[in-house]
């Protein structure tokens, strides 16, 4: 492993606006049956057409290892309501996992806390999992990273692995080495030991992988070490032809840039073009303590702050990009220790696309569309939310979008065109 510092004043990539040119939004995607979660972790998974949530925390006192308040549970968002389904063989119940999606469907988990049912003991584990809808298989590894809880992890297309990074090991330290999971052959490499030009260790960083032509960059973003967060900015890319030889190099601050943060989520967003950041907390400066509810993008080479109304301040939310209808998909999430998880699923994407869901959006040629149940909506392709009025008709606009009006329940379908969202709620600890 051949690591090299690359502390640079500037990276000069440009920047490719999004396709549709639009300006983006924040949309709730309306869902009943949902249990309000911290710390979950979200997957979309191509080729199937039905969400799936499970295990997690209830609330912040997982961290402290009671009884009944971790889940185990498997649940399908069906016709807009999450229902819940079994799976003979899983993971027990755990929080603060790294997960991230493979190249075939399913979902890797490493690490994370397992809490003891019977002495409410909490612990680290060093499992890794591979698994969905079909089921799941223990991965055991002759070589594997330590037994950590709230590492990061990205999913690398380019060289089909997934890149594991830093997590607080079971004496408390913070970790930073860097791993890859070869999804080929079901084994991990240590592709740095941490140190010298590398991140500092931390938990709860953010991590996203953006693909280009030349193999893809990782960017790490944020997280926290000894309860101080950070705002440093790193990427980390492999010299061609050798997947082994692959160097950190730190982005120099210059413009616009986020406030520290950990417990964020940090996604690559190809209709954006863009690292979506979203949320998050920050420890260890007066100046900049507390919950956020910011938008920012990063483009590869600077930052924007979003001017966007959406979700409310929170962390320990999760991210996923729906690549199916080109938009990031938010999921649950936490404004402090003694409020109430959040049960809301949002969408982020371009104002100008139809909404394939039922929620509040632009029409796009449909216009204006009144549902069967009476309420009207705004003319998604499923005709908005409805209300519980006998009958309505949909106008028709430059195309007939106003024909799904009349399909409209309290809760339309959540009908993803192709997609499986992997809903892992796992709870994150805050130091």
């Amino acid at each position: 492993m051949c690591s090299r510092l690359a502390a640079v004043a500037a990276l000069v990539l440009l920047a490719v606006p999004a396709a549709s040119g639009a300006a983006p939004r924040w949309r709730m995607i309306p869902t009943s049956g949902g249990t309000p979660r911290e710390g979950a972790a979200l997957v979309y998974l191509p080729g199937a057409n039905t969400p799936l949530l499970a295990f997690g925390c209830k609330s912040g006192i997982c961290q402290y290892g009671e009884t009944g308040t971790t889940y185990g549970d498997l649940e399908v968002l069906e016709s807009g309501a999450w229902q819940a389904v079994t799976s003979s063989a899983a993971p027990n119940p755990r929080f603060g996992v790294a997960y991230a999606p493979t190249a075939d469907g399913r979902a890797l988990v490493f690490g994370g806390n397992i809490v003891d049912p019977g002495t409410n003991a909490v612990g680290n584990t060093d499992e890794t999992w591979i698994g969905g809808t079909g089921g799941w298989t223990q991965v055991t590894t002759s070589t594997q990273p330590p037994a950590l809880r709230f590492a990061a992890m990205a999913f690398d297309s380019a060289h089909g692995r997934e890149v594991l990074f830093g997590g607080r090991d079971s004496s408390n330290g913070d970790d930073a080495a860097t791993w890859a999971f070869n999804l080929a052959n079901d084994a991990w490499l240590e592709l740095s030991p941490g140190g010298g030009s590398d991140p500092p260790g931390r938990m709860g960083a953010g991590l996203a992988y953006e693909p280009n032509s030349s193999g893809g960059v990782v960017w790490l973003y944020g997280g926290q070490q000894g309860g101080t967060s950070f705002d440093d900015l790193w990427r980390f890319d492999c010299t061609a032809g050798d997947a082994t030889d692959c160097a950190w190099t730190q982005v120099q601050k210059s413009g616009t840039w986020p406030p520290p943060l950990d417990g964020v989520t940090f996604t690559w967003d190809d209709a954006r073009n863009a690292a979506v950041l979203f949320g998050g907390e920050a420890f260890g400066d007066p100046s900049t303590d507390g919950v956020y509810g910011d938008t920012w993008e990063w483009n590869g080479s600077r930052w924007s702050k979003v001017d966007v109304s959406g979700p409310s301040a929170r962390y320990d939310h999760a991210a996923t990009y729906d690549s199916g209808h080109q938009r990031l998909l938010v999921y649950g999430g936490i404004a402090d220790q003694s409020s109430s998880a959040s049960s809301e699923l949002w969408s982020y994407e371009d104002s100008s696309v139809t909404t394939p869901d039922g929620g509040s959006g632009s029409g796009g040629d449909g216009g204006n569309v009144t549902g069967t149940d009476g309420g009207s909506g705004s003319g998604g392709n499923d005709g908005g939310s409805g209300g519980t009025g006998p009958s309505g008709t949909g106008d028709s606009g430059t195309s007939p979008h106003g024909q799904y009006g009349c399909q409209c329940q309290t809760f339309p379908p959540e009908a993803f065109a192709a997609g499986l969202v992997l809903l892992l709620a796992f709870r994150r600890r805050r130091a």
